[in-house]
């Protein structure tokens, strides 16, 4: 087939498939993460009350979500309840940390193991006296889905409706129809 032996075409044939199938996985790991993404803002402002604000002391029986400071816009999350939250709306809590974590939508603190250096999803705050680990949600009005081929390059963007490889379908007068 096009000038190759049926085992380099055979070949090629599968390695284009699993190229597509991981880029498939890739645009819906994409997807999740920013719904959870969304979720996640949508879920801290409707519970701010439940965050303690930065600088104040909290009231001993009153449970808290976390932290809030005002100042820079950030919301610092205990593990344990945005892992419940997350788990209430079906996301996988530890799928979901390492998509913020890549994508800048958390605070992250780096950290080293042997010669490798890699980006933990937590970061240390201390609240009410005591240092914890806490999720720091950076909160960003506009984001967009990023969709990452399985190469790593960002896909071409698919074609403008009435075109097909880049060839214009000719339009015929559009009816009007009664309804």
């Amino acid at each position: 087939m096009f000038g190759e032996n049926e085992e380099e075409a055979r070949e090629k044939a599968l390695k284009m498939a699993d190229d597509i199938a991981n880029a498939i996985v890739d645009l819906d790991v994409a997807d999740v993460v920013l719904q959870a993404y969304e979720f996640v803002k949508s879920w801290v402002v409707a519970n701010k009350s439940l965050f303690i604000k930065a600088g104040t002391t909290a009231e001993a029986s009153k449970e808290y979500y976390g932290l809030y400071e005002e100042s820079k816009n950030m919301f610092y999350i205990y593990p344990y309840v945005l892992q419940e939250a997350l788990r209430k709306q079906g996301f996988s809590y530890r799928k979901i940390l390492q998509g913020f974590t890549e994508r800048g939508y958390v605070e992250t603190e780096t950290s080293k193991r042997g010669d490798k250096e890699y980006k933990i999803g937590t970061v240390r705050k201390r609240i009410n006296g005591s240092l914890v680990r806490v999720i720091g949600l950076i909160l960003k009005d506009d984001v967009e889905a990023e969709p990452i081929g399985s190469n790593g390059v960002n896909p071409p963007p698919p074609p403008e409706p009435g075109y097909y490889d880049g060839i214009e379908d000719e339009v015929e007068d559009e009816i009007d129809i009664p309804f």
